[in-house]
């Protein structure tokens, strides 16, 4: 977890790195065990979940460059 009293761009960045390999990995198990209509539940939720992170990211980065 990040202790928000001392932040760390830098590995709240490599958190969400992290993140998004994971997420990665999950869909692979989903796609591989259960049935296909879920699977793509599963991957539109993704993308709207990977977007927002992405986001963040972003946020983080651009306030990063302006320090």
């Amino acid at each position: 977890m990040i202790d928000c009293r001392n932040l760390n761009y830098t590995e709240t960045l490599q958190k969400i790195a992290q993140l998004q390999e994971d997420i990665e990995c999950l869909e692979k198990n989903i796609h591989e065990q259960v049935p296909w209509g879920l699977a793509e539940k599963f991957v539109s939720s993704k993308l709207k979940f990977l977007n927002w992170v992405e986001e963040i990211e972003f946020l983080l980065n651009e306030y990063e460059s302006k320090k």
